[in-house]
């Protein structure tokens, strides 16, 4: 190893740093990449889950409706209220979903 001027292996020195820091730093985007593409996958499975609940519900409530209009069931006021509730509810629920994000692919590394 040669001899250089103090002032020389400092700046060598900085150059070291900033090249490891660089490299933390290109870890640490992939990593948050990694993490954020979880948590949208975790979102669009949620969302399609209570999409789905939401769906059945409305199943049930219709196949409800039509048995009892099958056996002749006069449907009282609150059978009919509750009936409209369920609605009203599953139509929020579906409603209040915002629409599914799409996951962001993380950046390529430079070589």
């Amino acid at each position: 190893m040669s001899w250089k001027d103090p002032s020389e292996r400092h700046h060598e020195a900085m150059v070291e740093a900033i090249h490891q820091a660089s490299h933390r730093i290109v870890h640490a985007l992939e990593q948050g990449f990694r993490i954020m593409a979880d948590e949208t996958q975790a979102i669009a499975d949620l969302t399609a889950a209570i999409t789905a609940i939401g769906d059945a519900v409305t199943a049930e409530i219709a196949a409800l409706t039509a048995a009892l209009a099958n056996a002749g069931v006069n449907n009282s006021p609150a059978i009919e209220t509750a009936v409209t509730n369920l609605t009203a509810l599953t139509a929020s629920l579906k409603a209040s979903l915002p629409p599914a994000p799409t996951p962001t692919p993380a950046p390529t590394p430079a070589p």
